[in-house]
């Protein structure tokens, strides 16, 4: 076999690679979650937040318990999968009148307005996911 000195680095450099990201991810020997599931206040329910949502919702460990958005129909699919969760069209409200209820805040709106919800959101003391 001949092997040019190119190719020995391009198959030695990946070897080595691919060993440290074994030994890093054995390293951390990380134990599923098992509290009680995650609620979740979340402002923006359609496009990319319907994605975030839905992928927290597949975990199985989370659930949604308010939502906000200003266009109406981009909630219907929240009323149906969570029945228990409350919609408003403001999240200013939302956070107000949900305090307490939420153990995380979801934010994926516009450019030009997630930065104010993500400093609102941030009073409540629990954590921010802000899609940006």
């Amino acid at each position: 076999m001949n092997l040019s000195t190119r190719d020995f680095i391009k198959i030695s450099g990946g070897a080595v690679v691919v060993g440290a990201v074994e030994a890093s991810f054995a390293a951390q020997k990380r134990t599923p979650y098992t509290g009680p599931k995650v609620r979740i206040a979340a402002i923006g329910t359609s496009r990319r937040g319907s994605s975030d949502l839905h992928a927290f919702l597949r975990t199985g460990k989370a659930e949604i318990v308010c939502a906000a958005d200003v266009y109406a129909p981009a909630m219907d699919w929240v009323k149906k999968e969570q029945p228990k969760a409350r919609c408003f069209a403001d999240y200013r409200v939302m956070l107000k009148e949900c305090a307490g209820k939420f153990d995380a805040v979801s934010i994926a709106i516009p450019d030009h307005t997630h930065c104010v919800a993500f400093f609102e959101a941030l009073k409540y003391k629990v954590p921010v996911f802000c899609e940006k």
